[in-house]
């Protein structure tokens, strides 16, 4: 079971409105019998609010589960409630939190990016290059930024490791925003991550000379997939001119972006020679 709050939370969500559907009843046979609104219980599958303790206890005995999912759906509950460690960063927005958490419960993340170095695989002195070209820097907010990517770094080598798939382009491989020597460091840092015994990190780069059908565009492209017993989907999220956020595979432009991506794959050099370009080009 997840350790992630924000997992935990959808999980939650989701299983009870699938109970819900599995026993045949409707939304309004809920909500006589527990005396909440239909606004209530829309917001509880909807993952706007978390189900009251008590609230879930009588919602269990309606849908007369066994013993065993009964405390496993209490367990889940209890989990969503618990304080998370991006909840002490304050630089972080309600987005920022949910991909911490998202991260942090998923069992792999797939992630291209069109320019820059994904977040989970840069260096600090890369991240502070960034943070600096923002026009509402701070260097109070930079030391959070900071210290907060390498808290989500963990999960790369955890026990056991999210499984990561990069997709990168070349021109994120030589683009400098913090200098020469930096984008060096950072590069052998990326290869040195990717043959680390401990973590289980595949990345794949886009070359200048692909086909142009492969290229998904200058933004961050990020799935995030789930175990098959959490009973959960996968979700994207991409951050472009006209971000598309969250997105479930029910959605007609999650497909869009699932199909860029296997293209984009495909498109790209095999590990073992995506390794040897990004050394050669630290290197250049």
């Amino acid at each position: 079971m997840t350790s992630s709050p924000i997992v935990a939370r959808w999980e939650l969500s989701r299983r009870l409105d699938s109970l819900r559907k599995e026993r045949g009843l409707d939304v309004k046979a809920i909500t006589d019998h527990l005396d909440f609104s239909r606004n209530y219980w829309s917001a509880v599958i909807n993952d706007r609010t978390l189900i009251a303790p008590d609230t879930l206890e009588k919602l269990l005995d309606l849908f007369e589960l066994p013993d065993n999912e009964r405390r496993q759906i209490m367990e889940l509950r209890s989990t969503a409630k618990k304080h998370a460690w991006w909840d002490d960063y304050q630089r972080l927005g309600g987005d920022s939190k949910r991909i911490c958490g998202l991260e942090d419960g998923a069992s792999r993340i797939r992630v291209f990016e069109g320019q820059l170095i994904p977040g989970l695989l840069q260096i600090p002195l890369y991240t502070r290059a960034l943070m600096k070209s923002d026009p509402k820097h701070s260097t109070l907010g930079t030391d959070e930024v900071v210290a907060a990517r390498q808290r989500r770094q963990e999960v790369l080598t955890r026990d056991p490791p999210v499984a990561y798939e990069a997709l990168l382009t070349e021109g994120a491989l030589r683009q400098q925003p913090a200098g020469l020597e930096v984008q060096r460091e950072q590069l052998h840092y990326i290869a040195d991550l990717a043959e680390h015994p401990n973590a289980d990190v595949t990345v794949r780069v886009i070359p200048f000379a692909a086909d142009p059908g492969v290229i998904l565009s200058a933004s961050t492209l990020v799935f995030f997939d789930f175990e098959p017993t959490s009973h959960l989907s996968s979700i994207s999220w991409q951050e472009a001119i006209r971000p598309l956020g969250f997105l479930e595979p029910g959605h007609e432009d999650f497909r869009h972006l699932e199909h860029a991506w296997t293209q984009g794959w495909k498109g790209s050099l095999n590990a073992e020679d995506s390794l040897q370009l990004l050394r050669r080009v630290a290197t250049e």
